[in-house]
């Protein structure tokens, strides 16, 4: 069977059809699953094989999904008990980078995820790193680039849409990590158009690739090492 809705408790197994905005940390929080117990049984094994990684699916992608087993836990009656979720919250890690190019370091920013605010300062390479809900769908970050100690100066506003990254080798998964290294600014239509074949003639030539329009398979193992992901 295989079901094009948003899963519920996984009570039996079943093949899933990944919709835009859908990963293996959000169909395991969905299920009630660990991630590894999807991502690493063996029906997956020929998917996983083609995707650069668990939360790079592409729509259209059929992931299957174990049926839960109960677990049984041995805890002292008449106390209050808590119980960890492995797998939740899942790690966000994103690097600043100036209009430079160079790393936004030691700055205090603040990041909104949904309705929760959090507060830090980046690190010596420019990063963040929090854990996020599986579930979320997009994340600000906030910091003021010329004066990173005056958050209320002109601050820029980052925003990053969560569970939306198709893998590098479609025109919508090329776009979005030209987008977030800076080199696309124009819309996330999947559409290979000029203002795209221009950023991606820019990025390919800072990296001496050939300085062409072509998503080949250098461009996009280029685009994942650059990326991260």
């Amino acid at each position: 069977m295989t079901s094009e809705k948003p899963p519920g408790p996984a009570t039996r197994a079943a093949d899933h059809t990944i919709a835009p905005g859908e990963s293996i940390d959000f169909l395991a929080a969905a299920t009630g699953h660990q991630w590894k117990v999807i991502w690493e049984d063996p029906k997956n094994a020929a998917l996983k094989e083609t995707r650069p990684g668990r939360n790079v699916l592409k729509p259209g992608d059929v992931v299957h999904i174990p049926a839960l087993r109960p677990v049984a836990r041995s805890a002292a009656t008449d106390l209050v008990h808590r119980f960890k979720r492995l797998g939740v919250p899942v790690p966000f890690r994103v690097r600043l980078l100036d209009a430079t190019g160079e790393p936004i370091t030691d700055a205090p920013y603040r990041m909104r995820v949904g309705r929760r605010r959090y507060e830090g300062r980046t690190d010596a390479d420019g990063r963040i790193e929090r854990g996020v809900s599986p579930t979320a769908t997009s994340v600000e970050v906030e910091v003021n680039v010329e004066n990173p100690d005056d958050q209320d100066a002109g601050a820029v506003v980052w925003r990053f849409d969560l569970n939306r990254l198709e893998p590098p080798e479609t025109p919508l998964g090329a776009q979005a990590r030209l987008k977030n290294l800076g080199y696309y600014d124009g819309a996330l239509d999947g559409v290979i158009g000029p203002a795209t074949e221009r950023a991606l003639r820019a990025f390919k030539a800072e990296r001496g690739l050939p300085e062409d329009a072509t998503l080949d398979d250098a461009a996009q193992q280029a685009l994942l090492d650059a990326h991260g992901s």
